[in-house]
């Protein structure tokens, strides 16, 4: 006997439409952590370029300083051919010309450094690239009480998602535990007596030690663990947010205290400091102890400038904000 036949088997319980639910679950994670990596890489080129800028005004500032050390030199050798000063002082002013100098190599290798780090984000071959930089002098604006926006956030939807693909799977595993039954049609040649029969039958498995208990249970606890890991990650992104938009205050506060209130006066200090040591007022000690409060009061704004522009980037980043900056695009090879 020959038998020629074909089986279907008959879905019961929704495991079909269970399935496609897992699998758009499965689907949007994936189109979400394609955003998710987007706004990473658009972060990652921003405080590239922060940096890269950051640095090029680090340079700018350890230019001044060096030629600030340098004048302060020559007039302290003027004095000292006059024999106004002991050589002590001719000493001190030739050790911080040197260490200025030595500064403005170390500067520039970190300004170096940073451009490479910017060129291979963007993907130039050359580090050799004019930055437009007339942005970063202005502090960010402050988001004040602007609501969150972590509800835009690909990372919360992630998590969201998550837990829309773990009640996926619970259906999934619940279908799993009805048996279906399988329907088959077809012929029968018997070979004895040349005839031929037309054959139908139906089956349907007996699942008395199967009953799928155990994938309902890790499903059922995995969609737990997807609820108990998005409340988690929504408080986590919300403390996130609120620790950038702090730091983002303090370092707009910070800028603009240094640039109104004490730059002003330490370089009204230093110009009297150098007037009072040209009129043998003052020593060299207090011309020097000037100047570098003020290159210092320098520094620290150059850096405030820079915390405050990374962490609004990353209060964009954090609340689905960031775009791709429109300066960055405008690099010059």
């Amino acid at each position: 006997e020959f038998t020629y036949s074909l089986a279907q088997q008959i879905e019961r319980g929704g495991k079909r439409r269970a399935r496609r639910a897992f699998a758009g679950a499965e689907r949007d994670i994936a189109g979400l952590n394609i955003d998710r990596t987007r706004l990473d890489t658009i972060l990652a080129v921003r405080a590239a370029f922060i940096d890269a800028v950051a640095a090029d005004a680090t340079v700018d500032l350890a230019q001044a300083r060096a030629a600030s050390a340098d004048e302060t030199s020559r007039v302290v050798s003027r004095r000292l051919d006059a024999a106004r000063d002991p050589r002590g002082a001719g000493d001190s002013a030739a050790a911080a010309a040197a260490d200025a100098r030595s500064d403005l190599t170390r500067a520039g290798i970190e300004r170096d450094a940073a451009r490479q780090q910017l060129a291979i984000l963007v993907g130039l071959e050359t580090p050799n690239i004019s930055l437009v930089s007339s942005w970063f002098a202005t502090p960010p604006t402050g988001v004040g009480d602007a609501p969150s926006g972590a509800a835009d956030s690909p990372d919360l939807a992630i998590l969201k998602s998550a837990e829309t693909r773990a009640d996926a799977a619970v259906a999934l595993e619940r279908a799993a535990a009805r048996q279906d039954p399988t329907i088959s049609l077809g012929v029968r040649n018997l070979r004895e007596t040349r005839d031929t029969a037309a054959v139908l039958s139906v089956s349907m498995p007996l699942a008395f030690f199967n009953r799928n208990k155990g994938a309902i249970a890790r499903a059922e606890a995995e969609r737990r663990q997807a609820a108990y890991e998005r409340e988690a990650g929504a408080l986590a992104l919300s403390r996130e947010i609120v620790r950038a938009r702090n730091g983002l205050d303090a370092a707009i506060a910070e800028a603009a205290t240094l640039r109104r209130d004490v730059i002003p006066h330490a370089e009204s200090a230093l110009a009297g400091a150098r007037a009072g040591y040209a009129r043998g007022a003052f020593t060299y000690l207090e011309v020097f102890s000037a100047q570098t409060a003020l290159f210092d009061f320098r520094a620290k704004e150059v850096e405030a400038l820079r915390r405050a522009h990374l962490a609004k980037a990353e209060f964009d980043r954090l609340t689905a904000r960031l775009a791709a900056p429109a300066d960055v695009k405008e690099f010059q090879k």
